[in-house]
């Protein structure tokens, strides 16, 4: 079966760096990655923009707009989602939208990423105002980062999949993607899901690490269970894509993994097809 990665990341970041290296045993490099893609059968992927201006400054409130990704070797079958960092936004707010603007019109951009929690700005917030409306006007996808954050100065309160209703609604016409299934507010995602046919969930980085830590995972049937009890909240697997969250785990298992929270007979829909229903500029 061939697979598409809706969410992974490809930035000089040191935190993911050291995850790579220490937890999930991969190599964070493009050679790295394309290893896994061919060994897993991927034939694409998205990463998430994402930038540090600093060593281990991440969050960083002072990365540029719009946040790209930075690593060498880029894989040609790689595309990415524009990051966003609304702390820019607050001065000279013209200036930095057309710099996003100008992000989302390269042929590998094909989304706009949010960073709630990392960031201290709810999806709601006036502040974004103006890349909703780019979102339109380029008919692309907004993924939205929800559930627990990967550092300690996370502000969950940001982070909660409940506001991605609320942006469903007043913009009808704009894709939202909640990714991590917003875990470990999942029953929370799938009723937004059955709710909202304009938003969709991701299923990356639901457990991290190597091939031995997601055995021990697997293990945990009550956290296991509730996934898949989120899952059925969302009446239906259209809404439902694969993600990895790399190289904060190994590809092989994990997609193991999440196959054992997916029907077989609709595992080609969230590990293919769907994401090319919502990245509609992904050309592979």
């Amino acid at each position: 079966m061939d697979i598409i990665d809706a969410h992974l990341h490809f930035s000089a970041i040191d935190k993911f760096a050291d995850t790579a290296i220490n937890l999930a045993g991969v190599e964070y490099f493009g050679r790295g990655l394309d290893r896994e893609f061919r060994k897993n059968n991927v034939i694409g992927g998205i990463a998430m923009g994402l930038t540090e201006s600093r060593s281990g400054a991440f969050p960083d409130k002072y990365s540029p707009n719009p946040m790209g990704i930075d690593l060498a070797n880029c894989p040609e079958n790689l595309f990415h989602c524009v990051g966003i960092n609304p702390t820019e936004l607050e001065f000279e707010y013209s200036k930095e939208i057309r710099a996003i603007e100008l992000g989302l019109q390269r042929d590998s951009a094909v989304g706009i990423k949010l960073y709630p929690g990392y960031y201290p700005y709810s999806v709601t917030d006036p502040i974004y105002q103006g890349v909703y409306e780019l979102a339109g006007k380029y008919d692309l996808p907004v993924v939205i980062h929800c559930g627990d954050t990967f550092c300690e100065r996370g502000l969950l309160r940001y982070a909660h999949p409940i506001h991605v209703n609320q942006l469903a609604i007043k913009y009808p016409a704009i894709r939202f993607v909640i990714a991590h299934f917003g875990n470990p507010w999942v029953l929370d995602t799938g009723v937004i899901l059955s709710n909202n046919t304009n938003v969709f969930a991701d299923l990356s980085g639901l457990f991290l690490g190597n091939r031995v830590l997601l055995a021990k995972a697997r293990k945990k049937r009550l956290i296991f269970n509730n996934l898949k009890t989120g899952i059925e909240y969302a009446e239906g697997y259209e809404q439902i894509l694969f993600g990895s969250d790399w190289p904060l785990v190994e590809m092989e298992p994990y997609i193991d993994l999440v196959k054992q929270l997916i029907p077989l007979e609709w595992q080609r829909a969230v590990f293919h097809d769907n994401a090319q229903s919502v990245f509609t500029r992904l050309k592979i």
